[in-house]
C-alpha cells in the first residue's frame, strides 16, 4: 500500500493540511498493479514495464481496494476469472471498442465470476466464443453487494449465453449495468435476478427468438429494479426486448426504453400491479414508427 510521511516541520499550515488530505486518501486505496498481455513474461505487476501477462495473475495478486489496469490487447484466459476481493479492473476499451478484451480460446468456462462486493469493471470488452458460457457472473457462491459495470462490450457470436448473469440462485442487490453493448447473446444479454439492479442506458443487438434483458426475480424480496434508458434492436418477431417476470415484493420501474425490430412482442408486460412504464417506444408492426407503448 502506498504510504506518505509527513514530519510537519517547516511546512505552512494549509499546505500541511493539504498533505494531510492527499495522505488519507492514498491511504484508503490499495495497490495499483498492471497486466498487459505484450510482454514477453510476467514480472511482479508492480509497474508496466514488470506487468503480469494475463488477467488472472492480477487478479491473484490483489487485496481488497487494490486496482488493475489493463493495457489495450487481447486477454486468452485458459480459465475462468475469480474476482473474490473488493477490487476495480480498469481496461482501455470503451462502450464500442475492444481495446482490452478477455476471452478463451480453449476451454469451455464462463470469462469471469465477481463474488465479492464492491467490485467495478471499468472499460474492459469480453467475447465468449463457447456454447452456454456467460461473460460475467455474478454471486455464484453467496449474495454479493453493489457491483458497477459500466463502459464495456459484450460479444456472444450467438453462441455465449449471457453478458452478465446476475445469478439464478443468490441475490446481486444494488448491481449497475450502465453504458454497455452487448452483440449476438444466445438466450439473452442481460439476465437480472437482483434487490434493486439498476440496468441503464445500455446498447442491445439480438439474434433470432432471443431476449435483450430478461429481468427474473426469482426470489420472494428482489422488487425495487429499474430498468432505463436502454436501446434493444431485435431481428424478427420472434425476440422479445425486455422480458419480465413476476415481481414478488416492490416494483420493477421500465422507462424510457427503445426497442425496434421485435415485431408484437418488444416488451413482455405481467399485470401484477407491480410493473411501472413510463415511455417505453417500439416499433410498430404495421409501418415501422415508433410509438409510446404506454400512452
Amino acid at each position: 500500500m502506498t504510504t506518505w510521511t509527513n514530519t510537519g516541520a517547516g511546512v505552512r499550515p494549509r499546505v500541511r493540511d493539504s498533505f494531510d488530505e492527499l495522505r488519507r486518501l492514498y491511504d484508503q486505496l490499495g495497490e495499483i498493479w498492471y497486466v498487459d498481455s505484450s510482454k514477453g513474461a510476467s514480472g511482479d505487476g508492480k509497474s508496466w514495464q514488470n506487468a503480469f501477462t494475463n488477467l488472472i495473475e492480477g487478479v491473484a495478486a490483489t487485496s481488497d481496494r487494490d486496482i488493475i489496469m489493463m493495457a489495450p490487447g487481447d486477454y486468452d484466459e485458459g480459465a475462468v476469472v475469480p474476482i473474490t476481493t473488493q477490487i476495480t479492473i480498469i481496461g482501455a476499451g470503451n462502450f464500442n471498442q475492444h481495446r482490452t478484451m478477455v476471452y478463451s480460446s480453449s476451454a469451455t468456462h464462463d470469462l469471469m465470476t465477481i463474488n465479492a462486493h464492491h467490485v467495478t469493471i471499468d472499460g474492459v470488452g469480453f467475447s465468449q466464443l463457447k456454447d452456454t458460457k456467460d461473460a460475467i457472473k455474478v454471486s455464484t457462491t453467496a449474495s454479493f453487494h453493489k457491483s458497477l459495470i459500466q463502459n464495456c462490450r459484450f460479444d456472444g457470436y450467438g453462441a455465449g449465453e449471457y453478458g452478465v448473469h446476475t445469478g439464478s440462485t443468490y441475490d446481486s442487490p444494488d448491481i449497475v449495468v450502465e453504458n454497455c453493448r452487448f452483440h449476438s447473446w444466445q438466450t439473452a444479454a442481460i439476465y437480472a435476478n437482483a434487490t434493486r439492479g439498476v440496468f441503464r442506458n445500455n446498447l442491445v443487438v439480438m439474434v433470432a427468438a432471443k431476449k435483450g434483458i430478461h429481468y427474473v426475480p426469482t426470489g420472494g424480496d428482489r422488487g425495487g429494479g429499474f430498468v432505463l434508458d436502454n436501446d434493444i434492436i431485435g431481428v424478427n418477431s420472434t425476440d422479445t426486448g425486455i422480458a419480465m417476470g413476476a415481481v414478488n415484493a416492490g416494483n420493477l420501474t421500465v422507462s424510457g426504453n427503445r426497442v425496434v425490430g421485435c415485431g408484437t412482442a418488444n416488451i413482455t408486460q405481467f399485470a401484477n400491479g407491480q410493473y411501472r412504464g413510463t415511455e417505453n417506444y417500439a416499433s410498430s408492426t404495421a409501418g415501422g414508427a415508433i410509438i409510446d407503448i404506454d400512452s
